[in-house]
């Protein structure tokens, strides 16, 4: 699985309404201004929250198999 989001709540440029990040992009400098890559921000508390809970699923489950999460 091939998967990269970021997950905003709380305060954040004046306004708390939760966010979600995702795409096919690096968080670098080069991919977001040289590549052609996409993101998408989806706010709203409904998909944060699906967001947050496959981050937790996802987390888990690599420590429940034995894997290390860094």
């Amino acid at each position: 699985m091939h998967s990269k989001y970021l997950l905003i709540d709380g305060g954040y440029d004046d306004d708390i309404v939760p966010r979600v990040y995702t795409g096919s992009h690096n968080f670098s400098y080069s991919t977001l201004r040289q590549a052609d890559e996409s993101m998408v921000r989806v706010m709203g508390r409904t998909v944060h929250d699906e967001y947050l809970r496959n981050f937790w699923h996802v987390r888990d489950t690599g420590w429940a198999k034995g894997g290390v999460v860094t």
